[in-house]
């Protein structure tokens, strides 16, 4: 992942793009792991931009 378009944390899975589909999913934003708040520290802040892509970015596209 990245964060402020520099490279962040060690990434999960090395494999493509997982599918999903529609109407079967939730995005998650300011929450880790899993849907229950209780124990999963969330956010304590704003998010002030948020975006989701259908493809990995190159690291120049994250930085831009």
């Amino acid at each position: 992942g990245y964060r402020n378009g520099e490279p962040f944390g060690e990434p999960v899975r090395k494999a493509g793009l997982q599918p999903y589909e529609p109407g079967k999913s939730q995005v998650l934003l300011g929450l880790r792991h899993g849907t229950d708040p209780v124990g999963n520290r969330p956010l304590r802040g704003r998010i002030l931009e948020a975006r989701l892509y259908d493809r990995e970015l190159t690291p120049e596209e994250a930085r831009a």
